[in-house]
């Protein structure tokens, strides 16, 4: 066996052992990569949370001004316990639920299209990991090819 044979097919094999390693480490680099979208989820959402809760208490305090205003307007002008107390009392319950509600619905919506982009990213990552593997096959297979070629070339295979 002649000298380039021999180390073209040493070659070769360093070649596939280094595109093997450099998939691993890719492999790794993605799972830390999900692992850390996973954490900016979770942070995400507590931050949604957050906010949800901040714009109920908002809401609520502002009903309870309103309803103090009308309440204090209606005893200055003597309809306190009047139907018309009673109705704007009821409005602004009925406001701060529908506030409420759509805040709620908002937030929610938020979180629903952070978690879709999330799963389009992820997807996107796992395409391109899918092809660095195939890409790296297809390098290593062709060095395998070239270690033929070489082993040919000195009548190895004859």
């Amino acid at each position: 066996m002649g000298f380039a044979a021999v180390a073209g097919l040493v070659l070769s094999g360093v070649g596939v052992a280094n595109q093997v390693s450099s998939q691993r480490k890719a492999s790794k680099a993605d799972k830390e990569q999900a692992r850390l979208n996973e954490e900016a989820k979770r942070v995400q959402n507590a931050q949604y949370d957050i906010e949800d809760s901040v714009s109920r208490r908002k809401a609520a305090k502002i009903a309870r001004i309103n309803m103090a205003r009308v309440e204090n307007a209606g005893t200055q002008g003597g309809a306190k316990g009047s139907s018309g107390l009673l109705g704007f009392d009821s409005a602004i319950i009925s406001n701060l639920g529908a506030t409420v509600a759509e805040q709620s619905q908002q937030i929610k919506t938020n979180k629903r299209l952070t978690d879709l982009n999330n799963l389009a990213a992820r997807a996107a990552d796992k395409a391109q990991s899918a092809l660095n593997r195939g890409q790296a096959i297809q390098a290593g297979l062709g060095l395998v090819g070239q270690g033929i070629q070489i082993g040919a070339d000195e009548g190895l295979w004859s």
